[in-house]
């Protein structure tokens, strides 16, 4: 029962470490603006 407990935390943190790896490639400004959205949503 762990392990399918834990699965929603592994894959969110595995999607967060994507999005940075992807995020790390665009622009600074780009950036910026996605994470200013993300905030408001």
């Amino acid at each position: 029962m762990h392990k399918f407990n834990l699965l929603p935390f592994f894959l969110f943190i595995h999607t967060a470490i994507r999005k940075k790896e992807i995020l790390r490639q665009l622009t600074p400004q780009y950036i910026e603006e996605i994470e200013s959205t993300n905030a408001f949503s």
